[in-house]
C-alpha cells in the first residue's frame, strides 16, 4: 500500500507540472527500485537474532568479500571476523549519495555489487573522476588520513554496500597480535594501492625523490603518518624498523610532531 501510494502521489506530481514523458519514467523506476531496495534490506531481521547467529550469518555472507578488499589482504582471520561482526549490509538505489565531498570520515563502505561513481564537486559543475565496483572500497582514505572525504560517492545502479564505523576499522587495527601486526600490513596496504593509483590525496605520504622499485617499507613518510595522530599506527611502524629521523623536503621530521601520544612513541624508540 505504501508503494502503491508512493507511485500515485509521484504520478499525481508529474502530472500536475506536465513533466516529460522520459522524466515521468525515469522518476516512477526510482519510486520502484527505493521500495525494492527497502525489502532487500534485511538488518533488521539480523539484529532481531541471538549475536552468535549473527555473527555465523555474517560470516558467511560477508566474509568471502571482505577478504578480496585490498585493505585486507594478508590480515589475520582473526581481525577480519572482528570487522566482520562490526558490520552491516545495506541495499542503495541509483543516484543516491552515500558519502558526501568534505563531510567528516565517519564510515567506510565496500561494494558487494553494483556500480559507485566519485563525484568532484569543487568546480562549476559536478565532474565524475571514477567508479567503484564489487570487492572495491571508499572512504577508507578520509578514515585513515583523518581528513574530509574528497569526492563524493553516488550510486550508478542499484547496489549493495557493506558499511563499517570508521572507529570499528581503527579500533581492530590497534588490536595487538605480535605474531601477525595486521595494522601494518593494512597500512602498507593502503599506501601501495593509492601510490600505484597516483591518488594525489594521499601523495605527502610518501618521502621526497624516493624511487618506485625502493622499499616499500622505507619509503612511507612518518612525517604524515604521525599527523594522523595515530599512536598505534606509529608505534608499530617504528617497530618495523621506519627511520623517525627522516623528514621531508623542508627538513621536518616526525619528532616535531605536536600530538602528545605520537609524540611518546617516537621518543620511546628513539632512546632504544
Amino acid at each position: 500500500m505504501m508503494q502503491r501510494e508512493s507511485i500515485e502521489s509521484a504520478s499525481n506530481f508529474v502530472c500536475r507540472n506536465r513533466l516529460p514523458p522520459r522524466l515521468k519514467e525515469q522518476i516512477l523506476a526510482y519510486t520502484c527500485l527505493r521500495f525494492k531496495a527497502e525489502s532487500l534490506n534485511q538488518q533488521q531481521v539480523i539484529d532481531q537474532l541471538p549475536k552468535t547467529i549473527c555473527k555465523s550469518i555474517r560470516k558467511h555472507l560477508f566474509l568471502p568479500t571482505v577478504e578480496r578488499v585490498y585493505l585486507f589482504k594478508g590480515v589475520s582471520k582473526e581481525i577480519l571476523m572482528l570487522l566482520v561482526a562490526d558490520m552491516k549490509a545495506e541495499y542503495i538505489p541509483p543516484r543516491e549519495d552515500v558519502i558526501m565531498q568534505n563531510e567528516a570520515p565517519e564510515d567506510v563502505y565496500i561494494i558487494v555489487s553494483g556500480e559507485v561513481e566519485l563525484i568532484d564537486c569543487k568546480k562549476e559543475q559536478e565532474q565524475v573522476v571514477g567508479a567503484l565496483r564489487s570487492k572495491d572500497m571508499f572512504g577508507e582514505v578520509g578514515a585513515l588520513c583523518c581528513r574530509p572525504q574528497a569526492y563524493t560517492y553516488r550510486t550508478k545502479t542499484l547496489s549493495q554496500l557493506l558499511k563499517l564505523k570508521t572507529s570499528a576499522l581503527i579500533e581492530a587495527m590497534q588490536t595487538k597480535r605480535p605474531e601477525s601486526p595486521d595494522n601494518v600490513v593494512m597500512l602498507k596496504n593502503f599506501l601501495q594501492h593509492h601510490k600505484r593509483l597516483k591518488d594525489p590525496n594521499i601523495g605527502d605520504f610518501w618521502l621526497d625523490g624516493v624511487e618506485e622499485d625502493g622499499d616499500p617499507n622505507m619509503t612511507i613518510n612518518l612525517l604524515t603518518v604521525a599527523s594522523t595522530e595515530n599512536a598505534a599506527f606509529l608505534d608499530e611502524l617504528l617497530k618495523a624498523g621506519l627511520d623517525p629521523h627522516n623528514g621531508d623536503s623542508k627538513g621536518r621530521t616526525p619528532l616535531g610532531c605536536p600530538n602528545k601520544a605520537c609524540l611518546v612513541q617516537l621518543c620511546k624508540h628513539r632512546c632504544l
